[in-house]
């Protein structure tokens, strides 16, 4: 009977608290479904804001590469100028819009062979896309920069981080390019052990090929102990 008799008070006593502070539990659902409707909205909103820019890129790409073929190289460099610049809209942008207006101007600049500025934008690029089939092609474009900066220790790494991705479609090529700069910096004992690592990765492959034949030279003229 106790217990019968505290399950009814109890049961009155939250019936009066809804009772009395029933306009607060309204007004924190409808709160909580605002919030819900504004998450809905703000997600289907990103994904669409999302297409319109990869649209735009995409136009800029398209305007950027028409009729391109017939012009001189001061018009076309005139072209990529203001490509460049169109793409300053995009290139601050996180996600994959990011990471194609980066991309985008980084190789704009590599033609106009200013690798100092490709090097920023590759540089965005890798980052903005971490797990991005994208970001080892970065990585590997970056390596060809820094080279013809002669910058060999930046390069070694740049290469070493694209070869590092196992889904990389040119990872024994720029397993490669890790194991020359190694060779070209005197560091033979590392370019020896990346040549053989090319050969771990495709024994037939070409690059791989090329890397015997490398890493046989390197042991042949006692530079591997």
């Amino acid at each position: 009977m106790a217990e019968k008799k505290d399950e009814m008070t109890a049961s009155k006593k939250l019936s009066g608290f809804l009772d009395k502070n029933k306009k607060v539990f309204w007004i924190l659902l409808i709160v909580v479904v605002c919030a819900v409707i504004g998450f809905v909205c703000g997600q289907a909103f990103g994904s669409s804001a999302k297409v319109k820019d990869l649209g735009k890129i995409d136009l800029i790409s398209y305007e950027l590469t028409n009729d391109s073929a017939s012009l001189s190289s001061e018009e076309l460099n005139t072209k990529r100028d203001a490509t460049i610049e169109s793409l300053n809209a995009f290139t601050s942008k996180v996600g994959v819009v990011g990471v194609r207006a980066n991309l985008l101007t980084a190789e704009l600049y590599f033609q106009k062979e200013d690798y100092e500025s490709a090097v920023k934008y590759y540089e965005a690029a890798a980052k903005k896309g971490k797990t991005s089939y994208t970001s080892p092609i970065a990585n590997y474009n970056l390596g060809v920069c820094y080279e013809n900066l002669n910058n060999l220790e930046a390069a070694a790494e740049a290469y070493k981080k694209a070869s590092d991705d196992e889904n990389y479609i040119l990872r024994t090529h720029a397993k490669f390019s890790y194991g020359r700069v190694l060779e070209t910096l005197g560091k033979y004992k590392e370019a020896f052990a990346a040549y053989n690592e090319v050969n771990d990765i495709s024994p037939d492959d070409d690059w791989a090929k090329l890397a015997k034949t490398r890493a046989l030279k390197l042991q042949l003229e006692g530079k591997t102990e």
